[in-house]
């Protein structure tokens, strides 16, 4: 008997089925390394989180130690949470909230030696101008708790967005800014099968 002019479609499946294989697992092999990227991102994501909320709770604590306890609360402690808040937050903030912080810092600062001073008068001797201060500085870290949060509010989102989004967004402005060189080329086509 004559082999067939044509090969069987066994040969076809054999030709075919390596590539094919071999495309399978490379798509598996980027869907896996896809996904490790997004997960060390939304890593890097929570630990710059993780970070933030430290400088948050040390900041927003020794204020609200120095609000409730009046110049009293301004001891060395609460001003070094304060300081290390401040020192802190220089690579995890904006300017804005790092200028608030050092404020609030030298308001703090300002309420313990002027403390300090009615110590050392007596506070039965103590003069208005100092109980005078002592409202303003006070005043002063209670306007910054009460800004505080609104500061830190945008920086304290754990919002990771979709690279995809981002690449289809990004293909569509390229894709509608260079459409002239879609245009050009099928223009440039048509003269040439004339």
């Amino acid at each position: 008997m004559c082999p067939p002019l044509e090969p069987h479609w066994t040969a076809y499946v054999q030709a075919i089925g390596t590539p094919f294989v071999a495309l399978v697992a490379g798509g598996i092999a980027s869907l896996i390394a896809y996904r490790q990227w997004q997960t060390a991102k939304e890593k890097v994501v929570l630990d710059l989180f993780k970070q933030r909320l430290e400088v948050y709770d040390l900041v927003n604590s020794a204020t609200m130690e120095i609000i409730q306890r009046g110049t009293g609360g301004a001891d060395s402690t609460v001003l070094s949470r304060l300081a290390q808040g401040s020192l802190k937050s220089k690579f995890l903030f904006g300017p804005e909230v790092i200028i608030a912080i050092e404020r609030a810092w030298r308001a703090a600062n300002r309420l313990s030696s002027n403390g300090r001073r009615q110590a050392l008068l007596g506070f039965d001797l103590a003069t208005q101008e100092l109980l005078d201060d002592e409202d303003k500085f006070t005043l002063e870290i209670v306007k910054f708790n009460d800004v505080f949060d609104e500061l830190v509010a945008p920086y304290m989102r754990m919002d990771a967005k979709l690279p995809r989004l981002k690449f289809t967004l990004k293909w569509k402005v390229l894709r509608q800014k260079f459409n002239w060189v879609g245009d050009w080329l099928v223009a440039v086509l048509i003269k040439q099968n004339r």
